[in-house]
């Protein structure tokens, strides 16, 4: 209750997928949970398994289900759920990583995936509920994918607590302000930082929500 948002790092984010074996017979998250499955999911605590559990719930479905329906998941690391869904050992994978995504371009290259949607209105719930974004992947991007890809992915944002002084939070955005080409320039990810949208983040801290104002990027 007491964490509050001064930004967001930068625009778009890393889409989450639920990737699917060509030929293991899964291509709806039903199909997850009316046939024996094994998931692969991120080490637990990660953001990955976070979001992986929260989409399989808000689906009907949980790790116990899975299992007791003779499935299995298993918690493991990128490369490890590559080689396994190469070998034929997994079947599903719900992994999170920025488009193109390495580890899936290469799985889909070599072996073929379907690229297993959710529903529409869970990604608008994660959305509003979580602040994650709503990523549009476009058709084209993998190897066998004919359609869009439409998914919830993650945001990077900037965090603090509501007590930390309004001077603190106003220093800080007042150094990119200033700074604004050097910080473009840091790291390749911050080309894409945006005023407005940083403005439009849920949860400001009030000295953010001020300074944004103040500086015409949060007009409401």
């Amino acid at each position: 209750p007491n964490i509050r948002i001064i930004g967001k790092q930068a625009r778009g984010g890393s889409p989450f997928y639920i990737v699917a074996r060509k030929g293991a017979g899964m291509t709806t998250l039903q199909d997850l949970k009316n046939k024996p499955v094994k998931l692969i999911v991120r080490e637990r605590g990660s953001t990955g398994e976070f979001f992986a559990n929260k989409l399989l719930r808000a689906h009907g479905i949980t790790y116990d289900d899975i299992k007791k329906r003779g499935g299995d998941v298993i918690f493991t690391s990128n490369s490890e759920a590559v080689s396994r869904m190469q070998d034929g050992h997994s079947d599903v994978w719900i992994c999170i990583g920025a488009y193109p995504f390495g580890p899936v371009l290469e799985l889909a290259t070599a072996k073929g995936v379907v690229l297993i949607p959710y529903d529409r209105k869970i990604i608008d719930e994660f959305h509003r509920d979580y602040i994650f974004n709503i990523e549009e992947i476009a058709a084209k991007t993998y190897p066998g994918q004919d359609k869009p890809y439409v998914v919830n992915g993650s945001v990077d944002v900037w965090v603090t607590r509501e007590d930390v002084p309004d001077m603190i939070i106003t220093a800080f955005l007042d150094s990119i302000l200033k700074n604004e080409k050097e910080f473009r320039s840091v790291h390749r990810y911050a080309e894409g930082f945006d005023w407005k949208d940083s403005a439009s983040t849920p949860y400001l801290h009030r000295a953010a929500e001020k300074f944004y104002k103040d500086h015409g990027f949060l007009t409401k």
